[in-house]
């Protein structure tokens, strides 16, 4: 894939950020070295999902650490990639999130579904898995997951209390944008409950 996304400070950052890299023949590209600057990150600190790859030049500046990095995997964080969201949506830092905060959802009365949106791009015509990096809360709703409006998945609570990794997509996906909607269920007598770390869009391994 043609590389992994980081939050940015405006919708009109990422946008060119995504055309950049879809545009660059990664596959044509034998060589390369990746120069990670976390200015570029926004809100600071980097996440750290990114440390274990990259390795520090001078002050704020990194190379991405090629025999680490797996250039056929893309990282979504949550909390700043969302296109649109109805309910009490929030997010907040959580020391168990690698990206740096958990995009919550978190209401004991449930008056409405509450759903959210997040875009993400793939680079080139493929399969493809999509993870969800979620904290295993209490029994609750359950969360329906959609993927470009064709129903893909619905996530069910263990109550481990522990952050785990649910695969909620597997197949072809084309070439372009694509969004992810989770859609939480208002049954009034359970709670509505997500916290959200990332989203893993990935090739398989051959």
């Amino acid at each position: 894939m043609a590389g992994f996304e980081t939050p940015f400070t405006n919708d009109q950052s990422t946008q060119v950020s995504r055309i950049f890299l879809g545009n660059l023949p990664i596959n044509q590209i034998r060589n390369m070295t990746i120069v990670y600057i976390s200015d570029f990150n926004y809100p600071d600190p980097a996440p750290s999902v990114f440390q274990g790859f990259l390795l520090p030049l001078s002050n704020m500046v990194y190379e991405v650490d090629q025999k680490a990095w797996n250039p056929n995997l893309v990282i979504i964080p949550a909390y700043s990639s969302v296109l649109s969201s109805t309910g009490g949506w929030n997010w907040t830092p959580r020391a168990w999130a690698r990206s740096g905060s958990s995009l919550e959802l978190n209401s004991t009365h449930p008056n409405q579904v509450a759903s959210v949106s997040v875009a993400f791009v793939a680079p080139q015509s493929a399969l493809y898995d999509i993870t969800l990096r979620i904290w295993d809360g209490v029994s609750s709703n359950p969360v329906s997951i959609t993927l470009d409006g064709t129903y893909s998945h619905q996530l069910t609570y263990a109550g481990t209390s522990m952050a785990v990794n649910a695969s909620v997509f597997s197949g072809e996906l084309t070439k372009g944008v694509h969004t992810l909607t989770l859609s939480v269920g208002d049954d009034p007598a359970m709670s509505q409950y997500v916290s959200l770390d990332y989203v893993s869009v990935a090739e398989p391994s051959s």
